[in-house]
């Protein structure tokens, strides 16, 4: 009878492990659920949405990355980008026939306006000033180097990955004016702002 108890303590024992197991959330004691960490800003799964205000320098300070909650904000980039910032990133994301990441920017963009949306501030009204001033850009120029190294940024472009740019349907990125480069061809790999100013006196704009 003795036994009999032993190999019924043990099998239960074995169960509470198997069953405990898989679950990351068993405390130190295996007597209960740990509640999980919630991400920044609520939701159940977070991602990082960088933006890079460098425009033309390489320093690291100039860059920072925000968490959002798949429960609070978009699981896009290019909407997440629009709603954090209040500026329009309107793109497509595709892939070239090398695997390569294609940002194809709409006419409707931003980027291709020159300018922010009018209501611009009224879009960041749940936020701060402090928040609303850091997208807030007086020229065509930096607000376009901005839009281009934050999705280049956020795709990995940063990390040695290829990215390239287009806009409407797959035409070449050109712009009428844009310090110290205004032509992105389809077919050559987006930079980021720091090179371009690095090399400004080797490429004509």
């Amino acid at each position: 009878m003795e036994k009999k108890k032993s190999v019924s303590v043990i099998l239960i024992f074995l169960t509470v492990i198997i069953f405990c197991a898989p679950l990351t959330g068993c405390d130190d004691t295996g007597m209960g659920l740990r509640e999980p960490e919630g991400p920044i800003g609520g939701g159940l799964n977070t991602r990082a949405v960088i933006f890079d205000f460098s425009n033309g320098s390489p320093e690291e300070k100039l860059r920072w990355e925000t968490d959002y909650g798949y429960g609070d904000m978009s699981g896009s980039i290019a909407e997440s980008m629009t709603s954090w910032s209040g500026i329009e990133f309107f793109f497509t994301v595709s892939s070239n026939s090398g695997g390569a990441t294609v940002i194809d920017w709409q006419n409707e963009s931003s980027l291709i306006l020159g300018y922010p949306p009018e209501d611009q501030k009224t879009r960041l009204s749940y936020a701060g000033e402090e928040h609303t001033a850091d997208f807030i850009f007086n020229d065509a120029d930096t607000l376009r180097w901005f839009m281009m190294d934050s999705a280049w940024r956020n795709f990995g472009g940063g990390d040695g990955k290829e990215i390239f740019f287009t806009m409407d349907g797959g035409k070449e990125l050109a712009f009428d004016e844009l310090y110290p480069v205004n032509i992105f061809p389809a077919d050559m790999p987006y930079m980021g702002s720091a090179f371009y100013f690095a090399h400004a006196d080797n490429i004509g704009g």
